[in-house]
């Protein structure tokens, strides 16, 4: 009798935990953009989106506040000078190849 338990409540794990091969995870809400990296430290976090052309930077503090929003790289060299001096040489770039 506990083996025939034992074995049904397998069983029930098994099937709780199987999904159809059509079935996709579950994606967070379309209002909040792929977080590609975060970078914390102990004043602040700045975190890389995927944003419709290309990544997005922002910068929260230590208390969870906003203190840059979600800005490009080019926005961040002309208005956030130092946030672009933390992020801008850790940047990779693709090259064209064509221009060989």
């Amino acid at each position: 009798m506990r083996v025939r338990a034992i074995i049904l409540a397998i069983a029930a794990v098994v099937a709780g935990a199987s999904t159809s091969p059509g079935a996709r995870p579950r994606r967070p809400a379309a209002s909040s953009p792929p977080v590609i990296v975060r970078l914390v430290s102990r004043d602040h976090t700045i975190t890389v989106t995927a944003g419709p052309s290309g990544p997005l930077y922002s910068q929260t503090d230590a208390a969870g506040r906003v203190v840059v929003k979600p800005a490009t790289l080019e926005q961040l060299r002309a208005q956030y000078s130092d946030l672009y001096r933390q992020v801008g040489p850790a940047t990779a770039f693709q090259l064209d190849a064509s221009a060989d």
